[in-house]
């Protein structure tokens, strides 16, 4: 039997594939694993990324899908069920740029891949000129090479598999979570299946417990928060000891910051009041322990 892994047709989805294939096999499973690219065309929005992936494990036997979590729907399919979490990767963007973006000369101009990083880059430095580009994360670190723009904005575990840039005076640099909130489930991936089946000791092998219940609440934070004002919404949580340490932050498109939230809990039975203090607070920059 052979076990095809569908991933979308990128360097780095193709990279974390037979990266999963590699450790599948170190796991004990015995059957041959293979990486099928599947084309998404377009902007690429989430939606369609599990959309198509799912599809497509759902047309052929034995296949299982490797999909971001930050593209996995709140609403799940009932047909697709999450088989393992491997640990979760660098959660935080990186500025790729001559230097930090602090420095930046007014006018510079930054690509990125959402409107989440444009909001986050314009409420930063609202002088710089600030697109979204709706390419790979490899096409646009070659923009920045080639000279199309000045830097970008990436995930910062993302580099891992698309190399330094060919520019030489381009550095990486890591974007602050406190001011850059990442997307829900930015850094983490999940193994998806609408039937496929692996052995439990290699789910127990490469499952990874603390991410799950970190991605776990920054998706019950995200469906609480429900239909807000704001466009583009930022969250991530960290665990630590008992508990996890959250970041909120919510924007408008064009970067003006309406609100922003730090703080600690306990676990999921926080969450509700965590939304309640998030909702009361517009436009304030605090930290409270929950």
């Amino acid at each position: 039997m052979t076990l095809t892994v569908l991933t979308v047709n990128d360097a780095v989805h193709n990279s974390l594939g037979e990266s999963l294939c590699s450790e599948l096999k170190r796991a004990g499973y015995d059957a041959r694993t293979s990486v099928q690219a599947v084309e998404v065309t377009g902007a690429r929005p989430p939606a369609e990324i599990y959309a198509v992936l799912a599809k497509a494990m759902r047309e052929q036997d034995n296949t299982l899908s490797l999909c971001s979590i930050s593209d996995i729907p709140l609403d799940i399919s009932p047909d697709v069920r999450v088989l393992l979490v491997p640990q979760r990767m660098r959660r935080e963007d990186s500025f790729l740029s001559p230097g930090t973006y602090t420095r930046m000369p007014s006018g510079s101009t930054v690509a990125c891949a959402g409107a989440l990083r444009r909001a986050q880059m314009l409420h930063a430095r609202r002088d710089l000129n600030v697109h979204i580009v709706s390419s790979t994360s490899s096409s646009l670190l070659s923009s920045v090479s080639d000279g199309e723009f000045d830097s970008c904005i990436l995930p910062a575990h993302e580099l891992v598999f698309l190399g330094q840039p060919q520019k030489g005076i381009l550095r990486p640099y890591p974007l602050p979570v406190s001011h850059f909130v990442p997307a829900m489930g930015q850094g983490a991936y999940a193994l998806l299946s609408s039937g496929a089946k692996l052995p439990k000791r290699v789910i127990l092998r490469l499952h990874h417990a603390g991410t799950v219940e970190e991605v776990t609440m920054e998706r019950e934070i995200l469906k609480r928060l429900g239909n807000t004002a704001e466009a583009v919404v930022g969250v991530t949580c960290q665990s630590f000891g008992s508990g996890f340490n959250v970041n909120i932050q919510a924007l408008t498109e064009d970067g003006r910051l309406e609100r922003k939230l730090k703080s600690a809990v306990a676990g999921l039975r926080d969450v509700e009041r965590l939304v309640g203090m998030f909702n009361e607070h517009r436009s304030a920059l605090f930290t409270r322990r929950a």
